[in-house]
């Protein structure tokens, strides 16, 4: 079992909670980095461990460093780091361009997810928005889903 992504990744996160974050890294890349094989998956890495090395990284100013892991964990599904990507692009960080667009299409890609901050912030009325043409698809699927 200890093999298991899920465990792998608890393992990390008690690591990190006890102050061993050197271990914790260890451990959480083992399920994090991509891998080849397997069923189709399998190659993409364990999303909450791209999320805690994200974070571990953002904690120790690797902001480029946590844009490379929440991207991963992003395109694996996970809306948290979608809304932490899309707050990295739309206010710039250190060593990270401003870039509304990129921000809009992350929160868009967490609204769309079911987020609950992302569609909170979206708001269908709001004219000062330069929405593209995809952008303005989503919100009108989210507003036919009642969540806008």
């Amino acid at each position: 079992r200890m093999l298991d992504k899920a465990c792998t990744a608890m393992l990390g996160k008690l690591l990190l909670a006890t102050g061993k974050k050197l271990e914790a890294t260890k451990v959480l890349r083992t399920t994090a980095a991509p891998t080849s094989g397997g069923d189709q998956f399998s190659n993409t890495g364990d999303s909450l461990s791209q999320w805690f090395l994200a974070e571990m990284s953002f904690q120790s100013g690797k902001i480029r460093d946590a844009v490379r892991w929440w991207k991963r964990s992003a395109e694996n599904g996970d809306v948290d780091a979608m809304m932490r990507l899309s707050q990295v692009f739309r206010n710039g960080a250190d060593g990270i361009p401003k870039e509304e667009a990129r921000g809009n299409h992350w929160l868009l890609a967490a609204a769309a997810l079911g987020h609950q901050d992302a569609i909170k912030y979206i708001s269908w009325e709001d004219k000062t928005k330069n929405w593209t043409k995809v952008e303005r698809l989503w919100l009108l699927e989210m507003k036919d889903m009642g969540w806008l």
